[in-house]
């Protein structure tokens, strides 16, 4: 979808926040909260954005963008475009999807990870769900980023650590459960250790609630990886995934051809079914229990202990 970009705005050195405007068409297609779309950067890779607007807002989407250190000219570009150029978009993917969950929603963001977070403040808001979030940042971006989010309307839900240490955070997280023992569902986005501190925090205190993270950079390849063969079920085929090869790979060298997006587990835009055999999963799509059942894997990144059919 070929979208306008109708304004960029600068939050501190490292942060964009793009509005887009289609092209093709006076509304966006709705989109629920949490969801992300692909982008088609000006260095021709693609990459993920969570949509950080107001889900009822179909006249424009927001994307977040930070520039990364270690970028390989995906946010490096998108860094370098102005308003009025154009962008290649997806259609909206949700793998970080708000449960209808009775009672009080949890929510936990830190850093960038707040986009998704603010989809989901804008759905339970307008649904008078109740719901406390918890936000943390650098005091240096979170001004600007309140008032180029709106995040006004949430105040009275949302609260703010600015410039916490490590064990500051985890403290917060910890009383932030201990104050909602009655909660069910919890959502978590921003830097893996941020999220593992929810979940674990959340295993131990909400023992019966249902915790969601998302992440946006794929999990640590295992150096000790290990080849295994595949069986392709509808064709009939079987073939071997090498030691130093992804499943994708594998699957494309033989022919067989599987959409996907940013092929680091990230996206979800790959996900297969599997039919037999143990995946040894990677990504950061899945939730725990689509793990659990072994019925779904990114062959991106994902790989199996002993052999795997799929639905191929």
């Amino acid at each position: 979808m070929k979208t306008l970009i109708t304004s960029i705005r600068d939050i501190g050195p490292d942060l964009k926040l793009f509005a887009l405007a289609s092209c093709d068409r006076p509304l966006f297609p709705s989109f629920e909260p949490g969801a992300h779309i692909d982008v088609l950067t000006p260095a021709g890779v693609t990459r993920q954005y969570s949509l950080c607007g107001d889900p009822c807002d179909r006249r424009t989407q927001s994307i977040l963008v930070k520039r990364q250190a270690a970028s390989r000219g995906g946010s490096d570009s998108m860094h370098s475009l102005t308003s009025g150029q154009t962008l290649e978009i997806g259609q909206p993917r949700n793998a970080f999807a708000l449960r209808n969950d009775p009672g009080k929603q949890l929510l936990f963001s830190a850093g960038v990870g707040i986009t998704p977070i603010v989809s989901m403040a804008h759905a339970l808001t307008a649904s008078g769900r109740d719901f406390s979030w918890r936000h943390f940042a650098r005091a240096s971006d979170f001004a600007q980023l309140h008032d180029a989010l709106s995040l006004d309307k949430f105040d009275a839900a949302l609260t703010v650590g600015t410039d916490l240490s490590r064990d500051q955070i985890v403290r917060t997280i910890e009383c932030a459960l201990s104050a909602n023992i009655a909660c069910r569902s919890v959502y978590a986005c921003g830097p893996a250790g941020f999220m593992t501190a929810v979940a674990e925090h959340s295993a131990q205190i909400l023992p019966d609630a249902t915790v969601r993270t998302e992440g946006f950079a794929p999990a640590a390849a295992d150096p000790a990886s290990r080849s295994f063969p595949v069986h392709l079920a509808r064709s009939n085929k079987t073939l071997d995934v090498a030691q130093q090869e992804t499943l994708l790979d594998a699957l494309r060298r033989n022919g067989v051809v599987i959409a996907s997006g940013c092929e680091q587990g990230v996206c979800g835009s790959c996900v297969i079914e599997v039919l037999e055999g143990t995946v040894l999963h990677n990504d950061e799509v899945l939730s725990n229990e689509e793990r659990d059942v072994q019925r779904l894997m990114c062959p991106c990144v994902s790989r199996a202990q002993g052999r795997l059919t799929l639905n191929l």
